[in-house]
């Protein structure tokens, strides 16, 4: 492995550890992630507005996306075929 594989390994492993949930639950996992260690929430950083509303605006985005959002690893599987399909001739 190289040393970002490793980060990445070290990081999912600690959210393992820390949100047991997680372990069971992909969504969690993935958005866990992106806001821990991604800094996605960040983006609001420059805007005016208030730290309890921004907690809330990450709380609720979090919830949605766990609730509701389609697991990445589904929408790259869905590409890859339909790349494969065009390159075999199919349409």
């Amino acid at each position: 492995m190289n040393h970002r594989s490793d980060s990445i390994y070290a990081k999912v492993e600690q959210i393992l550890h820390k949100v047991e949930a997680a372990c069971d639950d992909e969504k969690l996992l993935i958005v866990t992630y992106w806001l821990a260690h991604d800094n996605i929430a960040s983006c609001l950083d420059d805007l005016s507005i208030p730290d309890n509303l921004k907690s809330e605006i990450i709380n609720r985005i979090a919830k949605a996306m766990i609730e509701r959002a389609t697991i990445p690893e589904t929408i790259t599987r869905a590409k890859r075929k339909i790349i494969e399909l065009y390159r075999n001739g199919g349409s």
